[in-house]
């Protein structure tokens, strides 16, 4: 490991095979599970700078596979160097920014970003001004994630942290409770796993993503879901549409609404209030206004009228 040439006081350094860091004194560690920092560097009391849970009856976080978790302030000068630690890393920025170093690549992690990096990683962190986050520790043979390191921006970042806080605030009561602690537990988790799960997921593009929905399955969503399920805006949503059918997809959505319902009234076989229901209308009442508006006829005279003409 590289030796840090910076002349500063530090809270506490440590060096071993794996990590290289060097804590300045105005950092702040707030730890949901028992910390890897030496006990001597744990204070006691609101004025603490690295604070250790007391010991409880159930670790909730522990028991479903988080190794070690804080709620982290650093200073300007923190600076950390990892290489294939026993452990995946994941943090979540909730304010300032780090530098990133990786595969001769470098990164900031602003607020907003999630950061992964496996149990094979080598990387380097190191903060000009202050960097808060929120950071987990997951299980090396975990493998929740099958990409090596990943920087992205989080939608779940404010969650966690809101999550992390409540967790912290119960485990410092006098008198946790324990099912409270659990749901907290369960929630973080989800979270985490969620975020990082995705990140293993090789990434199609937008076109081929939106060509492999069923047409079953979108008849009965609206154009706003389909662009919350792709984590995309509408407007960008719209553009794909235009440059696959030529429509946007709202219009796509109600072409395929009525293309199946006319081939329904046209077999006689179902209702209308069913065939209204199966092509994903709110109602009869909207259906006969959205058939009348394309065809300029009501469903009951298309029935008639395709009667007539077989």
């Amino acid at each position: 490991m590289k030796k840090s040439t910076q002349k500063q006081k530090y809270l506490w350094e440590r060096k071993t095979d794996t990590s290289l860091q060097f804590w300045p004194n105005d950092s702040k560690e707030f730890s949901l599970i028992k910390p890897t920092v030496p006990q001597k560097y744990i204070g006691k009391g609101k004025g603490a700078k690295i604070t250790s849970p007391k010991s409880l009856a159930f670790d909730a976080l522990g028991a479903r596979g988080i190794r070690h978790s804080a709620i982290t302030e650093h200073a300007s000068g923190f600076y950390t160097q990892r290489a294939k630690e026993n452990f995946n890393f994941v943090s979540f920025t909730t304010g300032g920014s780090a530098t990133l170093k990786i595969d001769n690549k470098t990164f900031k992690l602003s607020k907003g970003t999630l950061f992964y990096a496996s149990s094979k990683s080598e990387y380097i962190l190191s903060v000009s001004k202050k960097w808060n986050m929120v950071f987990f520790h997951l299980p090396a043979k975990l493998s929740v994630c099958d990409c090596r390191y990943a920087v992205e921006n989080s939608s779940r970042t404010d969650e966690v942290a809101f999550l992390a806080q409540k967790y912290l605030e119960e485990i410092s009561s006098p008198t946790p409770a324990y099912s409270h602690l659990e749901h907290l537990a369960d929630l973080l988790v989800y979270c985490v796993n969620s975020e990082v799960g995705k990140l293993g997921k090789k990434k199609e593009s937008l076109s081929q993503q939106i060509l492999e929905i069923p047409t079953s399955k979108l008849i009965f969503k609206s154009a706003k879901l389909v662009a919350k399920e792709l984590d995309i805006s509408l407007a960008i949503l719209n553009a794909e549409f235009q440059k696959l059918y030529g429509t946007t997809c709202a219009e796509y959505i109600a072409k395929l609404k009525l293309d199946k319902a006319r081939t329904m009234l046209a077999e006689n076989k179902k209702s209308i209030g069913e065939i209204a229901k199966m092509c994903g209308f709110a109602s009869s009442h909207s259906f006969d206004k959205a058939f009348f508006r394309v065809m300029q006829i009501t469903p009951t005279q298309y029935i008639n009228r395709t009667s007539r003409e077989m």
